[in-house]
């Protein structure tokens, strides 16, 4: 795949995630409701629990993005030094092959 076609393919995925990210870290109540009946633990409310969740969620994302993009980035600047640095056949003009 070309590095434009990669980040495109990138960015689909990463809005697969926003909304339950965000539904995650802003509602105002339990997406879970089940949860509501056990004991929180760590001493955080569930609420809480579930925000963090959200949090961490978008914080492990965002960098698993960002290692992607700066690796797909990386490697189409190699290829474009490397394209840059090949050696080319040496052009020879019409005029100076007809002597």
């Amino acid at each position: 795949m070309r590095p434009l076609a990669n980040l495109g393919y990138l960015a689909l995925g990463q809005l697969g995630t926003v909304p339950l990210v965000a539904a995650l870290f802003w509602s105002p109540t339990l997406l879970y409701p089940y949860y509501a009946s056990k004991l929180p633990l760590w001493g955080i409310s569930h609420l809480s629990d579930q925000q963090w969740a959200g949090l961490v969620m978008m914080i492990i994302d965002m960098l698993a993005a960002l290692t992607a993009v700066c690796w797909i980035t990386l490697k189409a600047l190699a290829w474009a030094e490397w394209q840059d640095n090949r050696p080319r056949p040496l052009h020879v003009s019409p005029s100076s092959h007809d002597r």
